[in-house]
């Protein structure tokens, strides 16, 4: 199986598009396929919270969102890095049904959850964490929860496995497209947990 540099995966995700397939229907197939994904894992789940960035980490998270509402599984969302979505992300946003609730982190009460989503940073993270969002992290992997990364434990550097204070800590990791760097480094799968690899048609 290849292993992607985040360059190398970002140049396959232009290749696609050049073949016809929109980021748009990436970023679908990605929410879509995470959501089959943890549904084949955990069916017993009920209520969800995910953790948002801003861009199409976060938009698959939202994708995601949506799918499972349709399944009746309550979702609460809170974006940890600010309103101001990317494009991508915000066009999501704008088809979550009204049953989905935007949450503050002064309102999370973990044992309401039985699963919590990181789709934060994904493979562009670099450095530290910031304060308010390792608080957050450490929160949740602290919780008696199902925990769920999209692509890599947010808090680690994709490409040099660089590990941050208080990174996510995951019992099952979705990665989109194919394998990444640093999820070879032994290090990192102790925080991936379960790497389930998806096919979203690059």
């Amino acid at each position: 199986m290849k292993v992607y540099s985040v360059e190398e995966i970002i140049k396959a995700e232009k290749e696609a598009v050049k073949r016809g397939i929109s980021y748009l229907q990436l970023m679908e197939n990605a929410g879509s396929l995470a959501a089959e994904e943890i549904m084949k894992e955990y069916p017993q789940i009920k209520r969800i919270i995910i953790l948002c960035g801003k861009g199409n980490n976060a938009g698959d998270g939202l994708v995601t969102a949506r799918k499972l509402a349709a399944k009746s599984v309550e979702i609460d969302i809170i974006f940890l890095c600010g309103e101001k979505l990317s494009d991508l992300c915000q066009i999501n946003r704008e088809k979550l049904p009204n049953s989905v609730k935007n949450i503050t982190k002064e309102c999370i009460n973990w044992t309401n959850y039985d699963l919590c989503i990181d789709a934060v940073f994904g493979t562009g993270f670099r450095g530290e964490l910031k304060e308010h969002i390792a608080e957050i992290f450490k929160q949740a992997n602290n919780a008696n929860i199902i925990r769920v990364a999209y692509d890599i434990p947010s808090g680690i550097n994709c490409d040099n496995a660089e590990i941050a204070k208080d990174t996510f800590q995951a019992d099952l990791t979705c990665v989109f497209g194919g394998l990444k760097t640093a999820h070879i480094d032994e290090r990192v799968q102790k925080y991936c947990g379960k790497i389930a690899v998806l096919d979203i048609g690059l």
